[in-house]
């Protein structure tokens, strides 16, 4: 196949197009189409041909749009903390994954924490600083159980969702409650 002005116009980004061909590059499809392109620009990163590869044999799904962007340090700081100790949510959890992209066909997000329970069922949860950040959570949070049941062929019912957030009011609790979402309340002076 040659290559023409035609594929030269993928690389890059959807806004910036290279005019050259990268020295490496990799073109992944789908049945007969072009699905991904790397290297490519995606959001706030420059994903590597190496990157993409390092990414799905470490186990992750693509999700181009869930790749890893820079977080808030309040945010980041809250998910390291409790990525290195699961307990201060509740005994007897621990990490299985931190920001876990995952993926479905028109859909993409990332888990702040995959936990597992100690009886080997799955905890996703979301950590959100404020209390206007909980309707965000009550979507996200089941779209991501979704699509990480799907990902991984997990039954759905050994999944259980949550929040922890720095601010949850106490009339919320109950519309969170009533979504199946579990809460964690943390309080500002550990993570200070």
């Amino acid at each position: 196949m040659a290559i023409g002005k035609g594929i030269r116009g993928l690389f890059g980004s959807r806004k910036y197009r290279y005019s050259w061909l990268p020295a490496r590059f990799l073109l992944i499809r789908k049945q007969a189409e072009i699905a991904d392109v790397f290297p490519c620009r995606v959001e706030n990163g420059y994903i590597e041909p190496e990157d993409f590869l390092e990414a799905i044999i470490g186990g992750e799904v693509w999700a181009p749009g869930a790749w890893r962007r820079p977080r808030e340090s309040q945010h980041r700081l809250i998910v390291d903390a409790l990525a290195a100790n699961p307990e201060r949510l509740a005994h007897g959890l621990r990490l299985d994954r931190k920001e876990l992209a995952v993926s479905g066909e028109l859909e993409r997000g990332r888990i702040d924490l995959l936990l597992r329970d100690r009886k080997g069922g799955f905890v996703i949860v979301e950590v959100k600083i404020k209390a206007s950040e909980l309707d965000q959570a009550l979507g996200q949070r089941a779209r991501h159980r979704s699509l990480f049941a799907s990902n991984y062929f997990i039954d759905r019912a050994r999944i259980r969702i949550a929040v922890a957030c720095l601010d949850i009011p106490d009339e919320r609790i109950p519309d969170l409650k009533e979504w199946g979402i579990e809460l964690f309340r943390l309080r500002p002076s550990d993570f200070a």
